[in-house]
């Protein structure tokens, strides 16, 4: 079969669209992209730099100190 067409994007998404992502992850509800498990809790951000620095707060409740760098 001679595939004619593909969904696959060759370029990254451009930084300021991650950077929204990352800092309102819930911003669109028809569009939903984070999905937490029963364990898991809603990131807070706890510091931002546009457009290149996230650090949000752990998902898992077990480790409320630990933090995630993007």
């Amino acid at each position: 079969m001679i595939d004619i067409g593909s969904r696959k994007r060759n370029q990254p998404a451009p930084p300021h669209l991650i950077f929204e992502a990352l800092t309102q992850p819930d911003r669109d509800p028809q569009r939903p992209w984070l999905s937490l498990q029963d364990d898991e809790r809603p990131p807070a951000v706890v510091k931002a730099r546009k457009p290149d620095l996230v650090v949000w707060s752990l998902l898992f409740v077990k480790r409320p100190h630990a933090l995630i760098r993007f």
